[in-house]
């Protein structure tokens, strides 16, 4: 099992159990509806943060096993070797040198780091155009709106184009469950992407 796959898990329930309280706070009388927006805004944040988090971890996990079999650069196919060379141009030529001396690793894994891969643009379509990078075959279409969505809200809030009040009022808890249950949907078929094309050694 891959490492993203745990952590996808670990990170679903939490989404899910967080949903579930709202839920239940949304059938006591009296509870405040300021309160109860912002909490249905921060689980919008949480849901951006399982699709991050599992596509980093998916890279990641690519890299790992990459590192653990001592792929070399020539070894691999021509697709994962330009997005090899994209990611070290990405890197200062001397502190990559100096990484590869220090640690004995090859140019794969050296170029590759995981906090410069996204920063609050991933829906399916960044999904479907890192699959293309990498040269992960699929046969799902990878179009659920419903992480453009999620991706939109979070980046309003964080940007402070939106209070937590305001972009929670907009959704109901129904909503944010149907919202959570499509995007883990879709994170699902990705793992279960990337898992086949590791396993088949489709970067060579």
């Amino acid at each position: 099992m891959l490492n993203a796959q745990s952590e996808f898990d670990r990170r679903k329930i939490e989404v899910d159990e967080y949903i579930s309280h709202l839920e239940m706070l949304n059938q006591q009388l009296g509870f405040s509806p300021s309160l109860m927006n912002t909490m249905k805004s921060s689980a919008l944040l949480m849901m951006y943060n399982i699709v991050e988090s599992t596509m980093t971890n998916l890279l990641q996990d690519v890299f790992d096993h990459l590192e653990s079999k001592k792929i070399s650069f020539d070894s691999l196919n021509s697709t994962m070797k330009v997005l090899v060379l994209v990611y070290s141009k990405k890197r200062n030529p001397a502190t990559l040198v100096e990484k590869m001396n220090k640690s004995t690793l090859n140019l794969v894994v050296a170029c590759f780091d995981r906090s410069e891969l996204f920063s609050g643009n991933l829906d399916c379509k960044k999904i479907r155009e890192t699959l293309k990078d990498i040269g992960v075959q699929t046969q799902h279409t990878y179009r659920e709106g419903a992480l453009l969505q999620v991706k939109t809200e979070r980046n309003d809030l964080a940007h402070g184009i939106k209070s937590f009040a305001d972009c929670g009022k907009a959704y109901t808890t129904q909503q944010l469950r149907d919202f959570h249950t499509r995007t883990t949907g879709t994170l699902t078929r990705v793992i279960q992407d990337f898992e086949t094309f590791l396993n088949a050694k489709a970067y060579a």
